[in-house]
């Protein structure tokens, strides 16, 4: 098992994402889900945090996403699903945790996808797990419902897609849920 630390980005100043950073940082992951997934031949679970707006990277941030990493981990390790590789890299993009697991992707996803919905700070949590073909598996896969909005409880998606609440609403609604979580 080999991990692989970057020096976190995090700092005082501004952490503010351009667009161009973002795409940026999109092909980035891409191409290492690739190498990941044609190096291994074994699904893949990519982890982020569900971030809205352009700062992506905060300190009240990271213990949320080290301590999802650490329940991705135990879930694992639970289940008996062999960790073959794991990457772990800090850009000011967002966090990311990559995992080559030994199991079959629908069973990868069902048990982590519980991580998403047994706590409320799971809602912060965007967990994709990777066929060796680079599908994702879906969460309607499994029979289970949509993403919750973190504000208002409906799908999520349509949330997103409507732009139905702003930046700053959001950033509020994580902020809260962070600190009722530290309680």
């Amino acid at each position: 098992m080999t991990l692989s630390m970057n020096t976190p980005t995090e700092s005082t100043t501004d952490n503010t994402v351009t667009v161009a950073q973002m795409a940026q940082a999109r092909e980035e992951r891409a191409f290492l889900q690739k190498q990941l997934l044609d190096t291994y031949h074994k699904p893949l679970v990519c982890f982020m945090l569900n971030i809205p707006g352009p700062v992506k990277v905060r300190p009240e941030y990271r213990p949320v996403f080290d301590a999802g990493l650490q329940k991705i981990l135990t879930a694992c390790k639970a289940h008996d699903i062999a960790v073959l590789e794991q990457k772990t890299r800090y850009p000011v993009t967002g966090y990311e945790f990559y995992a080559v697991l030994d199991a079959q992707p629908l069973i990868i996803k069902k048990e982590l996808s519980v991580l998403e919905e047994e706590t409320p700070i799971g809602r912060l949590y965007d967990i994709d797990v990777l066929t060796p073909d680079l599908q994702k598996i879906s969460r309607e896969e499994l029979g289970l419902p949509p993403r919750k909005c973190l504000i208002c409880n409906n799908d999520a998606h349509v949330c997103g897609r409507n732009r139905t609440h702003t930046v700053a609403q959001m950033i509020e609604a994580i902020f809260h849920l962070i600190q009722s979580d530290s309680k």
